[in-house]
């Protein structure tokens, strides 16, 4: 994914005639406000996410009306729980995900350690 990201982020800056990326002593945002050259601000970020998880709610609804709800639920922090989360599934060593979190104590990572959960739901489920 992080590859998808760093090509989504080359084609915004060649969109506004930048450099691919940033210069090391670049001042311009990372992502402007469309009124201005300025830079959107958290709470509009919040604001983005909640309502690209309110559209991907609607699409959902018919099909599982309890992840559509769950879906509205959602904010850029509950993604960064779940990238720890499955950094861990995915086998990235705690070290890496303490890294990648900014956690200064390792205990903080471990909140979002749920792999033993994993594997005893994976060794109780049926194989067909």
């Amino acid at each position: 994914m992080h590859d998808e990201l760093l090509e989504a982020l080359k084609r915004y800056r060649r969109y506004l005639n930048l450099t691919e990326l940033p210069e090391v002593d670049e001042t311009e945002p990372l992502i402007r406000s469309l009124r201005s050259n300025k830079s959107i601000g958290a709470r509009r970020i919040n604001q983005v996410f909640k309502e690209l998880f309110a559209a991907a709610a609607v699409k959902l609804e018919a099909q599982n009306p309890e992840e559509a709800e769950h879906l509205r639920k959602g904010s850029p922090h509950w993604l960064r729980h779940s990238s720890i989360t499955y950094q861990g599934y995915s086998g990235v060593s705690k070290k890496h995900q303490q890294d990648n979190a900014g956690h200064a104590h390792a205990a903080t990572t471990e909140i979002y350690d749920h792999s033993e959960e994993q594997l005893r739901h994976d060794l109780l489920e049926p194989k067909l």
